[in-house]
């Protein structure tokens, strides 16, 4: 919670929500009034949580997936959180295709997408999210995963009609890194 409020980000995509570590959510209330949860598979809920009010909150059909629009400095930016099975030995393909059939760009506005892909930068799953909100990765591939000893970019940030940076964040008791992304938007 420190390392979230510290980043002062405007939205937060978080991945993994065990019901462990659901009470954080309330927590976080007083910086993130504005919170959507989704189910997810049994690695635990997805959730965006926003210092600006949300509307249009959804948690499509099948779980890993949470999207909500909120306004960030006059800027309509739809925020979604993924978080994708592994592709072995599960079938990322279809989940992946799953997802992203009930997700589109903003019109009059851009879309950030946080999440855990469990897929490297140049596999077909990240560029489905990309071509289906019309967005690239922000910033360089990083590593935010680490498997047997090889680190891997696994995480990622993507954002349509901004450019931006990406930094690492600690672990936390996660076995992910965290990442945080500073993007400008036109």
């Amino acid at each position: 919670m420190a390392d979230i409020r510290a980043s002062a980000a405007d939205v937060v995509t978080l991945q993994e929500v065990s019901h462990a570590n659901r009470p954080m959510l309330a927590a976080l209330r007083d910086l993130y009034p504005h919170q959507v949860l989704c189910a997810a598979h049994s690695a635990g809920a997805v959730a965006v949580l926003s210092q600006t009010p949300l509307r249009g909150e959804t948690c499509g059909l099948q779980s890993g997936v949470a999207r909500a629009v909120t306004t960030v400095n006059g800027q309509d930016v739809q925020v979604v959180s993924v978080h994708l099975h592994w592709p072995f030995p599960y079938s990322q393909q279809d989940h992946a295709r799953a997802l992203i059939a009930h997700l589109e760009p903003l019109h009059d506005g851009v879309t950030v997408v946080g999440g855990d892909f469990n897929m490297v930068a140049s596999g077909r799953s990240l560029s489905w999210f990309e071509t289906a909100v019309g967005a690239t990765r922000v910033g360089p591939l990083v590593r935010s995963y680490t498997l047997f000893g090889y680190p891997l970019g696994i995480d990622h940030i993507l954002a349509s009609g901004g450019i931006g940076t990406v930094s690492v964040r600690p672990q936390l008791g996660s076995d992910h890194y965290g990442l945080l992304g500073d993007i400008a938007f036109p």
